[in-house]
């Protein structure tokens, strides 16, 4: 079992009594915070006693049950007794990276007299982003509307992520990061519709943390990577402080029912488990990290009894890897469940294992679920030998049974 507390959604009611929240028109489904930081402190004798009175949600108890730990999966199914009052599913992707031969592949296709589009690089995992109440994925590159080179992403890849479902971007992946880059990034996101984390306009956006909010359960959304860029704008946070992480991650817990944090690791950075404990103990609840290929996950046990899913890294939903573990990356869903008596948990927990399809001839780029992938397909793979057994031997390197869906381990 994942987190099983208590109080869901009543502190977000709270600060919403208390006018420390306000609906944002412009994006479907989010709340946004203004300002906590100076808000909360020129609050602080208004808002202690009512936390008090409502019970704040880090005293409330997060403890597995003990009749329903005995039930859970070892992917952390929690065994829900009585009707979920509400559901609401989640996902997200590896990272979104565009680099020449995938930029060629799609440009090709518009030659052909196709529309320029990257939709169909990403229809084998629709689906997965498709199914979901909410679905976020990163960025691996700063976005230009012409001429791009290296990791740049061409805007025109864009209109696929909001056609594909996608939620919430995050804009600061595992590529060299400039300011210039990512604010033309965030405009560009931005225009499509999109909401944006891991960059934001200045220090006041930067406090107001993106929450979700769907049939009474809230979501709550941070970014931070290991380095910035530098200079004022936009704000970039980082872990460089990890006093103030800490204190922003257990901010967030507290107006929110779940905590997921977005972390964007120095590639040259093998020690990442020591950093995921520090946020899970400030109240994160799911942890996924950036980085440019498939990592294992596990959930952490905390010292209050809670346990946090950390996937250490998704990889890239698209990739011209030439080895069998380069092709591959990730989708996580779950499904966080709501009861009647107040209680939430996260049940559902599954990483499924994408492959990057592209022939021996360099073309045909799709990222597609491993589970539906064919011995047929294999077999005109540029990595040379690969099969569907082959593939899957490679995703169990990784991941873990206990998290892998039941069409991978059959």
């Amino acid at each position: 079992m994942m987190r099983t507390f208590h109080g869901f959604h009543r502190l977000g009611a709270l600060f919403c009594a208390l006018g420390l929240l306000t609906v944002s028109a412009t994006s479907c489904n989010f709340l946004e915070m203004r300002d906590a930081t100076s808000v909360l402190s020129a609050r602080e004798e208004t808002v202690a006693p009512t936390l008090q009175q409502a019970e704040r949600k880090s005293e409330v108890e997060k403890k597995d049950d003990s009749a329903a730990a005995q039930q859970s999966g070892a992917n952390g199914t929690a065994a829900v007794t009585e009707e979920p009052f509400a559901t609401v599913s989640l996902a997200i992707s590896g990272g979104i990276a565009a680099d020449d031969n995938i930029r060629a592949d799609a440009a090709s296709r518009a030659r052909e007299g196709k529309e320029y589009s990257f939709l169909t690089l990403y229809s084998g995992v629709y689906p997965f982003i498709q199914n979901a109440d909410f679905a976020m994925t990163t960025l691996q590159g700063p976005v230009v509307e012409a001429d791009p080179v290296d990791n740049e992403i061409p805007v025109e890849a864009l209109p696929a992520l909001r056609e594909l479902g996608f939620d919430l971007i995050n804009v600061a992946g595992q590529y060299p990061l400039t300011n210039e880059g990512l604010s033309s990034t965030m405009a560009a996101v931005n225009a499509e519709g999109l909401t944006t984390i891991g960059a934001y306009s200045d220090s006041i956006d930067a406090n107001d943390i993106r929450l979700y909010e769907k049939d009474g359960v809230t979501i709550a959304f941070l970014s931070f990577v290991e380095t910035a860029p530098g200079g004022e704008t936009p704000v970039v946070p980082d872990l460089s402080d990890m006093t103030a992480v800490e204190a922003t991650v257990t901010y967030a817990d507290l107006i929110s029912d779940v905590v997921v944090v977005s972390v964007t690791w120095d590639a040259d950075n093998n020690n990442r488990r020591p950093i995921a404990m520090q946020l899970a103990e400030a109240g994160a609840d799911v942890i996924v990290g950036n980085g440019t290929k498939l990592e294992k996950a596990e959930w952490l046990d905390t010292e209050d009894g809670t346990k946090t899913f950390v996937a250490y890294s998704l990889g890239n939903l698209l990739s011209d890897g030439d080895t069998r573990s380069g092709i591959l990356s990730g989708i996580l869903t779950m499904d966080i469940v709501a009861s009647a008596d107040g209680s939430i948990s996260l049940s559902d927990t599954a990483v499924h294992p994408i492959v990057t399809h592209y022939t021996d001839t360099g073309v045909g780029y799709q990222a597609m679920d491993v589970a539906q992938y064919t011995n047929e397909l294999a077999a005109v793979h540029m990595v040379k030998g690969l099969t569907r057994t082959s593939l899957r031997e490679e995703v169990g390197k990784v991941i873990s049974s206990d998290f892998l869906p039941a069409d991978i381990t059959e």
